[in-house]
C-alpha cells in the first residue's frame, strides 16, 4: 500500500479583478487601494475558489465534492488583476483531509487552507484559526453589531451565473447544468458573491469603511446549491475582533430548502474592515 501523499498542482490561471469598477471606496478600485498600501484593485479571495474545484474533484469526485465537500481557505496576500496563481492540493493516503495552497508565479504563498469530503468538517483551517481569537477591542466601524447578530431571509435566490462563466478561470460543465443535477451548479465565486444582500440585512446599514475577505469557507452539507432557486437564508455574526489595522466580523450564512427544511450549504466568511479608509480612525491615524 502507498504510503506517498497525492499531491495536484493545477496550471497557472490568470483570474480577472472582475469588480475593479465598483467605484471609490472599494478595495477592488485601484486608487483605493494603492492609498491603503496595496499594490492596485484585489482580486475577490472568492474568484481564487473555483480554481481549485477541479484539484478537489479528482481527490473527492464531483457528486460528492459539491454535495458534502469543505473548501476552507485563509487569506495570506491579495492578489492583482491578472496576476497568474497556481492552486495546489495534497492529500496523504487515507486522510480525510487535504491541505491546500495558492501561490504566485513567483511562488510567493497567496492562501492556506483544507479541504475535505463526507461528514461535516469542524477541524478546518479558518475554524481553528477562529476558535483562537481573542473576542472584542475598540469597535468604531462595527459599533453596534452583536456576536450572535441574526437575520433570515426568505425566497432568496442567487442569479444564474452565465455572466461569470465569460471570465471564470475553471468554466466546469457543472455551471452550464450538464450533469446529475436539475439544473445550474453554483461555482463556490458564486455562491459566495450571494451572501451579499443578507450581509447588507444583517449589518442593517452600510459599513463606513473598506472592505477585503481574510478567509472564506464553503461547507456542502446536501448541496450542490443551485442558481435560479429560492432558498431560505440564514446570516449570524459569530465574532467581532480587532488588529492593529483592521476591525473584523466572522459571519455565517446557511442556505436551506424551503420544501425539505434541509440545509444546502453553508458558508464561513471573514471581514477585515481597514482602519485606515473609516473616517472613525481618522483623528488616531493623523
Amino acid at each position: 500500500m502507498s504510503t506517498t501523499a497525492t499531491t495536484i498542482a493545477g496550471p497557472l490561471r490568470q483570474p480577472h479583478n472582475t469588480a475593479r469598477d465598483a467605484g471609490s471606496g472599494s478595495i477592488h478600485d485601484d486608487a483605493t487601494a494603492s492609498r491603503l498600501g496595496f499594490k492596485g484593485g484585489t482580486v475577490a479571495g472568492s474568484i481564487h475558489m473555483d480554481q481549485f474545484a477541479p484539484l478537489l474533484i479528482s481527490l473527492f469526485g464531483e457528486e460528492e465534492f459539491f454535495a458534502h465537500g469543505n473548501l476552507s481557505l485563509f487569506f495570506l496576500q491579495p492578489t492583482v488583476d491578472l496576476e497568474p496563481v497556481r492552486a495546489l492540493a495534497a492529500r496523504e493516503p487515507d486522510a480525510r483531509q487535504a491541505h491546500v495552497s495558492m501561490e504566485n508565479e513567483q511562488g510567493d504563498q497567496i492562501a492556506t487552507g483544507t479541504a475535505s469530503c463526507g461528514e461535516p468538517d469542524t477541524d478546518t483551517e479558518v475554524r481553528d484559526r477562529l476558535a483562537k481569537l481573542r473576542r472584542g477591542g475598540d469597535l468604531r466601524i462595527l459599533a453596534g453589531r452583536a456576536e450572535g447578530d441574526e437575520v433570515t431571509l426568505s425566497d432568496y435566490r442567487i442569479a444564474s451565473a452565465r455572466e461569470r462563466l465569460e471570465v471564470i478561470t475553471e468554466p466546469l460543465p457543472a455551471y452550464h447544468g450538464e450533469g446529475p443535477w436539475d439544473g445550474e451548479v453554483a461555482p463556490m465565486s458564486h455562491v459566495v458573491h450571494g451572501l451579499l444582500g443578507v450581509q447588507r440585512e444583517l449589518t442593517e446599514r452600510r459599513i463606513s469603511a473598506t472592505g477585503l475577505y481574510g478567509a472564506l469557507e464553503i461547507q456542502f452539507l446536501d448541496g450542490p446549491l443551485l442558481t435560479d432557486r429560492d432558498y431560505t437564508a440564514v446570516g449570524r455574526i459569530v465574532a467581532l475582533t480587532e488588529s492593529p489595522k483592521t476591525e473584523n466580523m466572522w459571519w455565517t450564512c446557511t442556505f436551506s430548502d424551503p420544501q425539505t427544511g434541509s440545509d444546502v450549504v453553508s458558508v464561513l466568511q471573514y471581514m477585515r474592515f481597514m482602519k485606515g479608509s473609516s473616517p472613525l480612525w481618522a483623528e488616531d491615524s493623523a
